[in-house]
This record gives C-alpha cells, sequence and structure tokens, in this order.
C-alpha cells in the first residue's frame, strides 16, 4: 500500500527495514549462544543469592549496573531477563 501511494517513502522505508533486518541477524544468533552457555555456567542458586529475595542493597547496585552497562536493542535484553527471573533474580 505504501508503494502505492508513496513510492519516495516506501524506497527509504524498505532500505531501513533492510538494514535493521540484518542488524537483527547478526545479532541474534550469537546472544542466543550466550544465553545458553550462561543458562549452564551460571548456577540458579548463585543467581538467587545476589539478586533474589534476600540479595538486599547488593542485589540492587547490581541490577542497576548491569541495566546501564548494555547498549543494545530491546529483543536482546528481554530474554537475557526472562532467564534471569526465571533462575529466581526478582522484579
Amino acid at each position: 500500500m505504501l508503494r502505492i501511494f508513496l513510492p519516495e517513502e516506501s524506497d527509504i522505508s524498505f532500505a531501513i527495514m533492510k538494514d535493521y533486518s540484518l542488524e537483527v541477524l547478526a545479532i541474534f544468533p550469537p546472544v542466543l549462544i550466550l544465553m545458553g552457555l550462561a543458562d549452564v555456567w551460571i548456577p540458579r542458586a548463585k543467581i538467587k543469592k545476589y539478586l533474589g529475595e534476600g540479595s538486599g542493597i547488593t542485589g540492587i547496585l547490581i541490577s542497576m549496573s548491569l541495566g546501564t552497562l548494555p547498549a543494545d536493542p530491546m529483543f536482546i535484553a528481554f530474554p537475557i531477563v526472562g532467564e534471569m527471573i526465571r533462575k529466581g533474580a526478582r522484579i
């Protein structure tokens, strides 16, 4: 529909979509591999200890540090956070 009514804008839109899709395809597989390795390497007890219910100020500081470090897209952050919550981190 965009191609019919606004052909110039559709070319720009498709170019941006192509660039973003290539970026996602380049970043997503390594992230999935790293998440799988982290699932095996980081025990559930360690996540609960440092980020669980009784972690206190230490858990808050670790969460804030981890939250400010990555400059990645949200499609990477959500699976990582989901994995941490599944392992016992508190919200």
